[in-house]
């Protein structure tokens, strides 16, 4: 869904990922609904950013 995004701001030089986040992929499926709160999802963004070891970022989703 982001390739063209993706591809557009990496060549204009910024760093971008797409990772498969909670619930989109059979690798990522809690069990549990109770597991798909912003809470964790929005601490699944923070915890990337931060293995990722950047300081500031833009978020961008589509839900």
């Amino acid at each position: 869904m982001w390739e063209e995004q993706v591809c557009a701001l990496g060549t204009a030089g910024i760093r971008v990922v797409a990772p498969d986040q909670r619930g989109y992929s059979p690798g990522v499926r809690p069990e549990k609904a109770s597991e798909y709160g912003v809470e964790q999802i929005s601490d699944d963004a923070l915890t990337m950013a931060k293995a990722l070891a950047w300081r500031n970022l833009h978020l961008a989703s589509n839900d």
